[in-house]
C-alpha cells in the first residue's frame, strides 16, 4: 500500500506542474513575443496582405474608365462608371497608404513596452492586452478584406449591366468589367497577414493542453487495490 500511495502522489506532482490557469503564459510564443516578430516583417507584409485587394481595386478603376465612353443612353444616370472609378480610386488610395504607413504592430509594441513586466498579474495583464490586440487586427483585416471584395464586385457587376456591347469597344469594356468581378472574388479567398497571425497564435496556444497522466488505486478482484495508470485531456 506504500507503493501505491507514493506512485498516487508521484503523478499526481507531474499531472499538477504545469499551471493550465493562465494559458496566456504558457503559449509558446507569447502574444507579446509575437508582436515583437511581427515587427520585423511587418512593412514587407504590409504591401503582400493588401496585393489581392489593391489589384481588383486597379481592375474596378481601369474597368470604370474604359466603361465610361461605352454606357447605354437610359442608364447614363445611374453613374455606373463614375461608381466603379470611385470604388476602385477609394480602395487603391486607401491600401496604399496603410500599407507604406500603418504599422499597428509596432504602435503596440511602442505602446506596451512601457509597461511593468515583473509579477504574474503585470505579466498577465500585459499579455492579455497583446492578445487582444492580436485578435483586433484580425477582426479588422478580415472585415476589409470582405468590405473590399463586395464593393468592387458590385461595382464591376453594375458597371456590366450598363455598359452598352453593340459596338467592339463596347464589348471590351462588358468583358473587362466580367474579368474585374471574376477579381474581385481573390480577396475572399487570400487572408491578411493580420488574419494568419491570430490564427497562428491561437493554434500555438491550443497546444499546451497535453495529455495528464494520473496513477489512481484500481480495485483488484483477485489482490484487492493496486496501482493503475489513467490518461486524461484537460482543455
Amino acid at each position: 500500500m506504500k507503493l501505491i500511495a507514493l506512485l498516487i502522489m508521484t503523478f499526481s506532482t507531474l499531472a499538477q506542474s504545469q499551471d493550465f490557469s493562465y494559458p496566456e503564459l504558457n503559449v509558446v510564443p507569447r502574444a507579446t513575443e509575437r508582436i515583437k516578430m511581427e515587427v520585423r516583417s511587418e512593412e514587407g507584409h504590409a504591401w503582400k496582405s493588401n496585393m489581392a485587394l489593391q489589384i481588383a481595386s486597379i481592375m474596378t478603376l481601369t474597368t470604370g474608365f474604359l466603361g465610361s465612353s461605352n454606357i447605354e443612353k437610359d442608364k447614363e444616370d445611374d453613374y455606373a462608371a463614375e461608381v466603379s472609378m470611385a470604388v476602385g480610386a477609394g480602395w487603391l488610395a486607401a491600401t496604399v497608404w496603410a500599407s507604406m504607413n500603418y504599422r499597428p504592430y509596432r504602435s503596440a509594441y511602442v505602446k506596451m513596452r512601457k509597461m511593468p513586466y515583473k509579477t504574474k498579474r503585470e505579466k498577465l495583464l500585459k499579455e492579455r492586452i497583446a492578445e487582444e490586440k492580436i485578435n483586433s487586427l484580425r477582426s479588422i483585416g478580415k472585415k476589409i478584406r470582405w468590405a473590399g471584395a463586395i464593393t468592387n464586385l458590385a461595382a464591376s457587376l453594375n458597371l456590366q449591366g450598363a455598359i452598352d456591347d453593340e459596338t467592339d469597344e463596347g464589348k471590351r469594356a462588358k468583358t473587362l468589367a466580367s474579368v474585374s468581378a471574376a477579381v474581385s472574388l481573390a480577396s475572399f479567398f487570400f487572408p491578411s497577414r493580420w488574419e494568419e497571425v491570430a490564427d497562428e497564435q491561437e493554434k500555438y496556444k491550443k497546444k499546451i493542453y497535453s495529455p495528464v497522466s494520473l496513477a489512481p488505486a484500481i480495485f483488484n478482484t483477485n489482490k484487492g487495490y493496486a496501482s493503475g495508470l489513467a490518461l486524461a485531456w484537460n482543455f
